[in-house]
């Protein structure tokens, strides 16, 4: 059995959790102390929320593995890791 990837649980759940929520994923070359990035396989995930007033807004940031955001999970004990780290972030906006 196939499970989904980091992205496709984490973006399915921000749309049932709130219509009004989204995410950009990116590659930060530099770091916030102007030292270069040491791991160029690393996302840099932005969750947003789309506030009617003021906009997007971003909420919070994280950092996960190139290959981990994209990949499909092939077995369960990868799967309840994933949901482990993925869950917490989500709960905050449950909230």
């Amino acid at each position: 059995m196939k499970y989904p990837s980091y992205e496709k649980y984490f973006t399915d759940a921000l749309a049932f959790i709130n219509s009004r929520l989204s995410l950009y994923p990116y590659k930060r070359s530099v770091d916030e102390d102007g030292s270069t990035m040491s791991d160029p396989l690393t996302y840099f995930i932005k969750v947003f929320y789309a506030d009617p007033k003021q906009g997007k807004v971003a909420l919070f940031e994280f950092a996960v593995s190139r290959g981990f955001w994209h990949s499909g999970i092939s077995n369960r004990e990868d799967y309840k890791w994933m949901k482990q780290h993925a869950d917490p972030k989500l709960n905050i906006l449950r909230k």
